[in-house]
């Protein structure tokens, strides 16, 4: 995979991924290929609080990529035929404050799969499986005072390189945001 660079925003604390990173998929087998991602969270400002609660719940889709839920979306895998897939994602957390508090933080943790299912059959009775999996995380904070945001303080831990997946991906909830 290609690693990702990134920037602050402004207005609220967001590390924008402008360089993804890509996944090669290729089968004997026609197909269907996408990104499953789930994330676990924990971030607050002076308004809420967002958390998973220490688990890993889906990344609002179930496919990453086309942003949806339907299993006909994800892209097509051709016999003997790379499929490149890129991945691009923009995390961010909204910057407030109140009375009840002055600090904006999130620490966001990724698990990002690389996820197959083949036409060969009848392709509704297959099942997307595991290929691969990268992780990733980003966390940041700022405070409010005297009428500015401080620079944010943050780190990022980048995606270097996949593992083969041996589990599927499990949650119980989805972080929509």
């Amino acid at each position: 995979p290609q690693r990702g660079g990134g920037r602050w925003k402004k207005d609220n604390l967001q590390k924008d991924f402008y360089t993804p990173f890509q996944a090669d998929v290729s089968s004997i087998h026609p197909g269907r290929t996408d990104f499953r991602q789930l994330i676990n969270r924990s971030a607050a400002n002076g308004n809420t609080s967002d958390t998973t609660e220490g688990l890993s719940w889906l990344d609002n889709f179930r496919f990453y990529n086309v942003r949806g839920n339907d299993p006909g979306a994800a892209a097509i895998v051709f016999t003997n035929h790379v499929r490149v897939l890129l991945f691009e994602d923009g995390p961010s957390y909204e910057l407030a404050h109140s009375l009840f508090g002055s600090i904006t933080s999130i620490f966001d943790q990724f698990e990002t799969y690389v996820i197959f299912r083949p036409d060969d059959g009848s392709p509704e009775e297959n099942i997307f499986v595991p290929l691969a999996k990268i992780t990733w995380a980003w966390s940041a904070a700022t405070t409010y005072s005297g009428g500015s945001w401080s620079l944010p303080t943050g780190s990022i831990t980048r995606p270097h390189f996949f593992n083969n997946a041996t589990d599927f991906p499990k949650w119980l909830q989805v972080l929509h945001n």
